[in-house]
C-alpha cells in the first residue's frame, strides 16, 4: 500500500488524493460489510460508543495522512521504521487504557526502538549533517504516525468488545473521506493511463484488506502483540526500497532498524513466556 502510495507521488498525485481515493472505496467497502450484517453503524444509545468511533476515524486519518506524507519525503523504509514507534507506544498504554496486564519488557523496548530511530533519522545535531540525514520537519511528521496510529489502536481494541468490524472500518473511511476531500479536489489530477490508475485502485484495495484483518486481529488478540507481529514490514521496505526505487539504506539505517525490530521482538518473547499455558 505504502509502495502504490510512492509511486502515484512520484507521478504528481497530492497525499490528499491518494488518501481520498483510499478512503472512497474503503468506505464502499464498509458499507457492504455493513449491509451483509444489517446492522446500522449510526443507531446507537451509546454516547461513549459514537465518541471512541470519532477518535477511531480522526486519528485514523491523521495517520493514514502522515503515513503518505512519510513515504512522499523520504525513504520507505525510514517511514516504516518511525511507525515502529507505536508498538511501544501501544505496549506502555495499554495497561492504564485497557486493562491489560503490564508488560514489562517494554521499559527495555522503547529505550532500544528509541535508538533504532535516531539511527535511522541520523539528526544532523549528532551525527554533524552526514548525508542521508533526515530533516526535523520530515521526522516530526513521520513520528507522528506513530502517536496517532497509536490512539487509533487502542481504541479500536476498546470498541472491539462490541462493535461490529464493518463500523469500526467505516468510521475511519468516513472521517478520511470528509478529511481528505477538499485539499484533493484542489490538487486534483486525473490519471493519464492505465497504470496510474491501477495504482489508486490497488491503495484502495490494499486498505480494505489491511483494515479488514487489523482490525479482526485487534479485536480478537492483545493489542501490543497484534502490532508487534508486523515488524517483517521494515524487511519489506527495505527489499521495496533497493529493487523498485533503486535506494539502498547506509550501514546505520540498517543498524537502526535491526534495533526497532528487536525491541519489537522482545516485546512478543516477553508476553508469550508471561502468558499462561
Amino acid at each position: 500500500m505504502q509502495t502504490q502510495a510512492k509511486l502515484l507521488s512520484a507521478r504528481g498525485f497530492s497525499v490528499l488524493q491518494t488518501v481520498f481515493c483510499r478512503s472512497i472505496i474503503l468506505l464502499n467497502f464498509a458499507m457492504y460489510l455493513t449491509w451483509v450484517n444489517a446492522k446500522n453503524p449510526f443507531r446507537s444509545e451509546s454516547a461513549c460508543r459514537k465518541l471512541l468511533l470519532l477518535v477511531r476515524g480522526i486519528f485514523g486519518f491523521l495517520t493514514v495522512t502522515s503515513v503518505y506524507w512519510s513515504v512522499h519525503v523520504m525513504p520507505l523504509q525510514d517511514a516504516t521504521v518511525l511507525m515502529f514507534l507505536s508498538p511501544c507506544l501501544v505496549a506502555l498504554a495499554s495497561p492504564f487504557i485497557l486493562g491489560q496486564p503490564v508488560n514489562k519488557a517494554v521499559f527495555f523496548s522503547i529505550p532500544v526502538a528509541f535508538t533504532g530511530v535516531v539511527l535511522v533519522a541520523q539528526p544532523p545535531a549528532i551525527f554533524g549533517g552526514q548525508e542521508g540525514g533526515m530533516s526535523l520537519k520530515n521526522f516530526m511528521i513521520g513520528s507522528s504516525q506513530a502517536i496517532t496510529a497509536s490512539v487509533a489502536k487502542l481504541s479500536v481494541s476498546f470498541l472491539g468488545k462490541s462493535e461490529p468490524t464493518a463500523h469500526i472500518i467505516m468510521s475511519m473511511a468516513l472521517v478520511s473521506c470528509m478529511g481528505s476531500s477538499f485539499g484533493s479536489l484542489l490538487n486534483w489530477k486525473f490519471p493519464h493511463d492505465p497504470l496510474e490508475f491501477l495504482f489508486l485502485l490497488g491503495v484502495g484495495v490494499c486498505a480494505c484488506l489491511v483494515q479488514f484483518t487489523a482490525t479482526l486481529a485487534l479485536k480478537r488478540s492483545n493489542t501490543a502483540s497484534v502490532m508487534s507481529i508486523s515488524y517483517l514490514g521494515i524487511v519489506w521496505s527495505i527489499l521495496i526500497d533497493y529493487i523498485v526505487f533503486g535506494m539502498a539504506p547506509n550501514l546505520l539505517s540498517i543498524c537502526g532498524s535491526s534495533l526497532v525490530i528487536v525491541s519489537n521482538l522482545c516485546l512478543i518473547l516477553y508476553e508469550r513466556l508471561a502468558s499462561p499455558m
